[in-house]
């Protein structure tokens, strides 16, 4: 019989969710896919990549009785009101891991993202910010709307983490600083491995995945982007994907444009109420 995830690391994105996926997968007595992001329960953010629920459950094929946890990493769930109450009504008293970060660099760091990956067309981030200011709360959206371009909704992350926690009891939840990861990545590993029931492999090393870059020239953004628009457009990527992947990085350059003072200073006042909102509900105050 399948093992099916019994934990899930639900975001949020640009928060080293993917890091700290890549870091549990090499645990001897964990089972986390291949697969990145399989995106099964966020039907109202993404497609699913693997088409149905036969499929989904074939991603865990390999998960043993040696496994000592099973999970998966999809970083909108997060994001999502349909995910976490799909999980919940699926499976008994699962564990979720969230992962925060200042929501002024998550918001930047997101739009990078979106522009390396195709989705974001708009040629600056002032411009792709402001794409859907005043908008009222459940109003007419466009038809290609998508919160991952909504960086005031997407990293609403006082929201987004309330929502969570009127559906899940707080000791299933296990709230991380993506500062922490980066200033102790040896204790929030050991913080997490206590979470989920699982021994100390002795991990010493933890090197970051999915680090921001920049193409060298739009000529060759253009290029990977409409490589990435075709690998949307498919539930599973096609062949060679994963060769243009290597070429991709190999032609970026690491690290990313500093975002502007002034912008930083718009963004901090606007996402001054969604930290406030953590802090309460946390217990705690973060230096954002």
């Amino acid at each position: 019989m399948t093992r099916m995830p019994d934990f899930f690391i639900v975001g949020a994105p640009k928060c080293g969710t993917t890091s700290l996926a890549s870091w549990l997968r090499r645990h001897p007595a964990v089972y986390i896919p291949r697969m990145k992001e399989p995106n099964f329960y966020n039907t109202d953010i993404e497609i699913s990549r693997v088409g149905d629920a036969r499929a989904y459950g074939r991603l865990f094929r390999n998960a043993g009785g040696h496994h000592l946890a099973v999970g998966e990493a999809s970083a909108t769930y997060l994001l999502s009101r349909v995910a976490i109450p799909a999980i919940e009504r699926e499976y008994d008293d699962p564990k979720y891991i969230v992962m925060l970060r200042n929501p002024v660099d998550m918001a930047y760091s997101l739009y990078l993202q979106n522009v390396r990956s195709g989705r974001e067309r708009l040629p600056s981030f002032g411009e792709a910010w402001n794409r859907y200011a005043g908008r009222p709360e459940g109003g007419h959206r466009d038809a290609d709307y998508s919160i991952l371009l909504d960086y005031r909704k997407a990293c609403a992350l006082g929201e987004h983490l309330r929502f969570m926690t009127e559906i899940v009891p707080r000791e299933r939840v296990l709230i991380l600083s993506f500062d922490d990861l980066r200033r102790d990545p040896r204790r929030v590993y050991l913080s997490v491995l206590e979470f989920l029931g699982v021994p100390d492999d002795g991990r010493t090393e933890f090197p970051k995945e999915n680090r921001g870059t920049v193409y060298p020239s739009a000529t060759v953004a253009r290029l990977f982007a409409a490589v990435h628009a075709f690998r949307r457009r498919l539930p599973i990527p096609p062949l060679g994907t994963n060769v243009l992947e290597r070429a991709a990085r190999a032609v970026s350059r690491k690290g990313y444009p500093e975002l502007d003072e002034a912008m930083r200073e718009e963004l901090r006042a606007h996402f001054r109420t969604e930290v406030e909102k953590l802090e309460t509900l946390l217990g705690k105050t973060f230096p954002w």
